[in-house]
């Protein structure tokens, strides 16, 4: 729950090179937002500063938009959103083809006019709800769930139904190819070298 504007609501997560983007990724969460909140422009997630090599997720008064800073190089209507009392699951991917695309509950709504090959890898920490450039300030009022980062696969580049069970990192295949398993009987000492060929 980010709502209030309180700096200790803010989630940071220190920099790390898996938060790091050259290539294909995907970010996907669910959120429910009530109201906007009275700092604008409000930020679902931002990693590093306002440049070309950091990347945010944003709201204005008109749209959700990402971008590589306050540009908007995808978007939709924050109406879709804000206010409809409903959790919604919301997804940016950027596949090999260089395109950013953003999804809203699973249906494509814009995908970038131009290919963007940069390489994602602001040092700075990755804010959730919250905007680095002022964390005491209320950037974000709603609730975000399930907040997933996959470094190296765009999980969607088509309309798609979205996960509506918990994520869990074990038994989840990052391939692509849906070689997933369910776990039972494990250990803490239990391992095995995964080679896949």
């Amino acid at each position: 729950d980010f709502s209030g504007g309180t700096e200790d609501k803010d989630l940071i997560v220190d920099h790390t090179s898996g938060l790091d983007f050259d290539g294909d990724f995907t970010i996907d969460f669910w959120t429910k937002v009530a109201t906007a909140a009275p700092v604008l422009n409000n930020r679902f997630y931002q990693k590093g500063s306002n440049s070309t090599t950091g990347y945010m997720l944003g709201m204005d008064a008109d749209d959700i938009y990402f971008g590589r800073t306050d540009e908007k190089l995808i978007e939709f209507d924050r109406d879709l959103v804000l206010a409809t009392g409903n959790w919604h699951h919301i997804a940016v991917t950027r596949a090999s083809d260089n395109y950013f695309r953003i999804f809203l509950d699973g249906v494509l709504k814009d995908t970038s006019g131009s290919t963007y090959s940069d390489n994602l890898n602001d040092s700075g920490a990755l804010y959730i709800g919250a905007y680095p450039g002022d964390s005491t300030g209320d950037r974000f009022d709603g609730l975000i769930d399930e907040f997933r980062v996959a470094k190296g696969i765009a999980r969607w580049t088509a309309t798609f139904t979205p996960p509506t069970e918990a994520y869990s990192s074990l038994g989840l295949d990052s391939s692509g190819n849906a070689n997933d398993f369910t776990a039972t009987n494990l250990v803490a000492t239990d391992q095995m070298v995964d080679s896949p060929t």
